[in-house]
């Protein structure tokens, strides 16, 4: 048999261990303007017209540009749907994302993801399910984004924490499901709040929760 030809060191198949969900995600206490990594996520209004807190944030960090990028890229969605017919449609989709890059910082941040959060019905594990998936799909597209920051959405408590955390951990390993080959390698949730032992053991304990 051909197995009988084989010597030992031949018979020996190395796997390559793909990285757990644990490996690629992570959290911080902070703003997501304060933070270091490659991509910033930015939760946007259905619009992208930079309503929220963290576009507001990111604004006043990185200038103005990437939000007129950001929008001139709803304006291209919409007239790309007026011009096949859907007349009506003036929102995006829930999970939309797109990238605009930033210019020279001493962060070295390299793009902003924003991303259509505004499902109209409230936040929901789904609506963050998505936009995350989404967001980290879109960053992944520049071969240069290693790491991107993604906010906690919303009011943080105990509840809330525990509730959309994993929502978020959903959208990151849907991601990577998704896509094998991301050449992002770290997702880090920056939740702005106490780095405190309380605080920073209850987020562990959620995270540790999730498979």
């Amino acid at each position: 048999m051909v197995e009988d030809l084989l010597t030992e060191e031949q018979k020996v198949t190395t796997f390559k261990e793909m990285p757990t969900i644990r490996d690629r995600f992570d959290f911080t206490f902070g703003r997501i303007d304060e933070v270091l990594a490659d991509a910033l996520v930015c939760p946007q209004d259905s619009s992208f017209s930079g309503k929220s807190l963290e576009a507001e944030l990111l604004q006043n960090k990185y200038g103005s540009n990437p939000f007129t990028e950001a929008r001139e890229r709803y304006r291209e969605y919409i007239d790309g749907l007026q011009r096949i017919g859907e007349k009506g449609v003036k929102n995006l989709p829930i999970g939309f994302a797109r990238a605009t890059q930033v210019g020279g910082n001493d962060l070295g941040i390299r793009k902003i993801v924003h991303v259509n959060v505004d499902s109209g019905v409230g936040q929901t594990t789904e609506v963050l399910r998505e936009a995350v998936s989404h967001s980290l799909r879109e960053a992944s597209l520049d071969p240069e984004v290693r790491t991107v920051a993604v906010p906690f959405i919303g009011e943080i408590t105990p509840e809330s924490l525990r509730k959309y955390i994993p929502a978020i951990a959903r959208g990151v390993r849907q991601h990577f499901e998704l896509t094998p080959d991301s050449g992002v390698e770290k997702v880090l949730l920056v939740v702005n709040a106490d780095d405190n032992e309380v605080n920073r053991t209850q987020i562990e304990e959620i995270l540790s929760s999730v498979k």
